[in-house]
């Protein structure tokens, strides 16, 4: 009776570490699993964090010489926009056909200044002062063994183009009124984890109306 219980005991405990063996596999495949998807979301955050950068930047180079000069953003002319954004009635005008006219309100320019044609950082730059000069790869690196720290080296790339005003799925070779800009995330091994494309356009700014209060 004894050698049958001992018998006994012997399969459970054979078939209790045949259970644990086969479940380790599933567990490091899961904290795999977990792993890949912590690298995913991380990727989606650079992405999104890197496009929001993109985006408070100056519409283009002559934007951001003006505010040099102390002028606030205005609306620039382009060279193959729809005429129906340009100035109106006429080259004199500082206003598209939309505009309200006053000091606060988006307008062009007095005189006509254009946009870019070359959409790159310019050569006199030495810091970044508009979302071209943004174009490009820059790295992150991480470290797996720190909670703090980015799980993987990321490679971030910018490209950016000009696209048809009717069509922002055609580019377009000369200058418009809408830029197009793609942000890419690779992994230390060159693969593509996300990708996000946005879009800003020319349209200058306006002020906000100031009461002051005694």
């Amino acid at each position: 009776m004894k050698q049958a219980f001992t018998l006994i005991e012997l399969i459970i405990s054979i078939v209790v570490i045949g259970l644990a063996f086969s479940a380790i596999p599933l567990m490091l495949q899961q904290e795999s699993k977990k792993e890949i998807e912590n690298i995913k979301q991380e990727a989606v955050m650079i992405a999104i964090i890197k496009a929001g950068n993109i985006l408070s930047y100056a519409w283009d180079e002559a934007i951001a010489e003006q505010r040099e000069l102390g002028v606030k953003d205005k609306v620039l002319d382009v060279k193959n926009g729809l005429s129906k954004y340009d100035r109106y009635p006429d080259i004199n005008s500082t206003y598209r056909i939309g505009h309200f006219k006053g000091d606060s309100r988006r307008s062009f320019y007095v005189n006509q200044i254009f946009a870019s044609e070359e959409l790159q950082m310019d050569i006199n730059d030495t810091i970044p002062d508009d979302m071209d000069d943004l174009i490009g790869d820059i790295f992150i690196s991480g470290d797996s063994t720190n909670e703090h720290e980015y799980k993987d080296k990321y490679k971030i790339s910018t490209t950016m183009r000009y696209v048809q005003d009717y069509n922002m799925s055609m580019p377009s070779d000369n200058s418009t009124n809408i830029k197009e800009f793609t942000v890419t995330v690779k992994d230390s091994n060159e693969n593509i984890i996300t990708s996000i494309t946005a879009f800003s356009t020319n349209i200058g700014q306006q002020d906000l109306l100031i009461r002051s209060w005694e």
